[in-house]
């Protein structure tokens, strides 16, 4: 993999990983946003990896993290996908349904967050959920981390690691509930096409935790209504 010393910080977030294109990672501290799906209809989950049949590889920036999009297909459902990265540290992201294989409610899309930091050998870090925010968050050698979307998960589940979140999902379904959980090494936030058919969401790097919450919660508010034209309205007389 590059040096993070030989990359520009507009590429910090990039897909870096050949063998998963729809993930995005923040190169330095190891962090990934991983979508991942569930389909009930075959009791199947996935990550997306390169060599998945759904998967299309859209246009995108050649220097940054810009404009990227994907075409994100599994068990008949297709998303339109794409991510920004409109400032150093930051991710923006989105995903609209194109066409349901199944009943929404059935079909679940998952944001997965990882930290594994370089030095620590791919060991991932704790995340932890804010109920309150709706985000979640993590840090590591003096940087935080805040990532969330425009609508609170109907579920936030925690796993010792991808395979775990797998065999979970393939073994119980989407509604089981034991795990659950507020802190943990793999995050799950969890969304089903019944409830949230597009979503938006955001993530940050940056010194403080309150930074790159509040960066969050900026990129992911309704832009202001424009104010209205002095006189628009008024009766003609």
């Amino acid at each position: 993999m590059t040096g993070v010393a030989e990359v520009a910080p507009a590429r910090l977030w990039n897909t870096w990983e050949s063998d998963h294109p729809a993930a995005m990672r923040f190169l330095p501290l190891g962090l990934e946003l991983r979508p991942c799906a569930y389909a009930a209809s075959r009791n199947a989950f996935t990550d997306f990896p390169a060599t998945a049949p759904g998967l299309v590889l859209g246009p995108r920036g050649v220097t940054a993290a810009e404009g990227v999009r994907l075409g994100l297909g599994h068990a008949g459902t297709e998303l339109d996908w794409r991510y920004g990265s409109p400032e150093p540290g930051t991710l923006t992201g989105a995903y609209q349904v194109r066409k349901h294989g199944e009943w929404g409610l059935r079909f679940w899309v998952l944001l997965v967050l990882r930290l594994m930091p370089p030095e620590r050998k791919g060991a991932c870090l704790r995340w932890r959920f804010d109920a309150k925010q709706g985000f979640a968050t993590a840090s590591h050698g003096g940087r935080h981390v805040a990532a969330g979307a425009n609508r609170a998960p109907l579920l936030v589940t925690v796993h010792r690691s991808l395979d775990a979140l797998k065999q979970e999902m393939e073994s119980k379904g989407y509604w089981y509930l034991d795990s659950r959980g507020a802190a943990g090494p793999v995050m799950a936030l969890r969304y089903n096409l019944e409830e949230m058919p597009e979503l938006s969401f955001a993530a940050v790097v940056a010194e403080h935790a309150e930074e790159a919450a509040g960066k969050v919660r900026a990129l992911l508010s309704p832009p202001p209504q424009p104010s209205p034209v002095e006189g628009e309205g008024a009766g003609t007389g």
